[in-house]
């Protein structure tokens, strides 16, 4: 569908953001109970301290993204066991949705 309010003269367009909520099909529900999100354990912390500070910030930012990915997985696959599917809820802008 597409947007065809007149856009204002000047300045900056303003991109409107809205929430898109989608079932997560089965097949993507079965992946993630056969094939569960490890954690990133790589390193224990007498390990980590022997290496340079910039591998330190890379591992925790690596750590902190697969820790979430592990959350998001966890929440989905309990809104599965509770009601039987899961939505997924996106946050996208105008020009996204147009596509």
């Amino acid at each position: 569908m597409r947007n065809n309010r007149p856009k204002p003269a000047g300045g900056p367009e303003k991109k409107m953001k809205k929430v898109v909520k989608s079932v997560v099909p089965q097949r993507l529900i079965d992946f993630m109970i056969l094939y569960p999100h490890k954690s990133l354990d790589g390193f224990p912390e007498e390990e980590l301290g022997k290496r340079s500070q910039k591998f330190r910030d890379f591992y925790a930012e690596e750590k902190d993204i697969s820790d979430k990915v592990l959350e998001y997985q966890q929440a989905l696959l309990k809104q599965f066991r509770t009601k039987g599917y899961a939505d997924d809820h996106t946050e996208v802008t105008d020009d996204e949705e147009d596509n």
